[in-house]
């Protein structure tokens, strides 16, 4: 690593889902780049658990952290707004520690959706610093670009807050996983279109697989029609939908449903219901 390198820290306090695998991949290639790294992280045992994955991962590579209270999660009326304010001091309070007798280049977050709103009305909680992010879960222009879903509350003032927070001096970069959002952004905005990236969803690559073998180890039939579900499964997802529609379908049609990747604590209730159910009598779901 040269004597003076470029510094990021990079803000990830969750471990579930998709989160680590986006941290995982970020740090990697930092490192790879020499960059120095400093990963923000919550005082929880999730934190610790991020602390000592990466460690595993990169065990030469002299990371650091810095462990910064989770602030208490927020409860009654206006939850959401009020977390997002939550995270937006989470991400405030790590700097401040990750900075302390440290000069930072560069902060990244890779899920800016926790605080994005929250960014976008009171700026940005880590001073003249530059930084950037992920956003994943920004629909609000789904209907402009011809995507067919359902409309999402708050669509104008999320479309709103969105531009305003793209406008912020110090963003240097926004990376979505929509292909539609930085053509969104282009046709709308075209003076800050540079600021939005796509990127795809980070994977490792796939283990190709015979056909008829990968049928025959899932004991599924050859010539079945097969609908699966991959990844992290939790119900926003749509799979209890998915499901009532694959019990409705004629038996006759030979449908199965494969399910394969981590069930959420809430997509368990789905598939403990009646849909399910169904399914599995009919051994139609995997």
């Amino acid at each position: 690593m040269p004597p003076n390198p470029v510094t990021w820290l990079i803000i990830e306090p969750t471990i579930t889902g998709h989160h680590f695998t986006y941290l995982e991949h970020i740090v990697a290639g930092a490192l790879e780049r020499g960059i120095r790294v400093i990963v923000g992280i919550g005082d929880d045992a999730a934190g610790e658990e991020i602390e000592r994955r990466l460690h595993a991962a990169n065990p030469t590579a002299g990371l650091e952290f810095a462990r910064t209270p989770l602030p208490a999660r927020p409860g009654g009326p206006a939850r959401v707004a009020r977390g997002m304010l939550r995270w937006r001091r989470f991400y405030r309070d790590t700097w401040r520690i990750a900075q302390a007798g440290r000069r930072i280049d560069c902060v990244f977050v890779p899920y800016l959706d926790y605080a994005l709103f929250a960014l976008a009305l009171l700026g940005s909680p880590f001073g003249q610093c530059a930084f950037a992010g992920i956003t994943l879960r920004q629909r609000f222009h789904f209907p402009e670009v011809g995507v067919t879903s359902t409309p999402q509350r708050g669509a104008g003032l999320r479309r709103r807050l969105f531009h305003r927070f793209l406008a912020l001096d110090t963003l240097r970069r926004l990376f979505v996983i929509d292909e539609t959002l930085p053509e969104y952004v282009a046709q709308r905005h075209g003076d800050l279109a540079p600021k939005v990236v796509f990127i795809p969803d980070p994977s490792d690559p796939p283990r190709l697989e015979d056909r008829c073998a990968a049928r025959a180890a899932l004991g599924l039939p050859g010539a079945a029609r097969i609908v699966l579900l991959y990844g992290y499964i939790e119900a926003r997802k749509g799979v209890g939908s998915l499901l009532e529609w694959a019990a409705a379908v004629d038996p006759a049609a030979d449908l199965h449903v494969v399910l394969a990747g981590t069930v959420d604590g809430n997509a368990s209730d789905v598939l403990a219901g009646g849909a399910a159910s169904r399914l599995r009598h009919r051994t139609d779901c995997t």
